[in-house]
């Protein structure tokens, strides 16, 4: 799925088997299992790539705008090697598991070639 971000940008989930071309500052480069794996793009206003991350593990369903600098993403885990952080329990109750991820915005980055890239 794709949702707006603030000054005209984008977020982007989806799935990926074969992936290449990852952000220098991505969160992960590479899926713990082969498959399933999902990716988290920021594209700019004209829908150039700015930011690429894989997130292992997970099936994205669907993702929402939940306020102007918060997202969430909500898909199936498995295999127990999905990120994450403050989890309700400590380890995965089962092969499948429901899988969601809060997305919050940073202050904005300015890049080198000028405009404003939120990361």
């Amino acid at each position: 799925g794709i949702d707006p971000l603030k000054d005209g940008y984008f977020i982007g989930v989806g799935r990926w088997n074969v992936m290449s071309g990852w952000s220098n500052d991505a969160w992960f480069t590479s899926g713990a299992t082969g498959n399933p794996n999902a990716f988290l793009r920021l594209y700019s206003p004209k829908f150039d790539i700015e930011y690429t991350t894989a997130v292992p593990g997970i099936v994205p369903f669907a993702s929402a705008r939940l306020s102007p600098t918060s997202y969430i993403i909500v898909g199936r885990a498995e295999n127990a090697v999905v990120p994450t952080k403050d989890a309700l329990q400590s380890a995965s109750a089962g092969k499948n598991d429901g899988y969601f991820m809060i997305v919050n915005m940073k202050e904005p980055v300015v890049p080198a070639v000028g405009g404003t890239v939120v990361k």
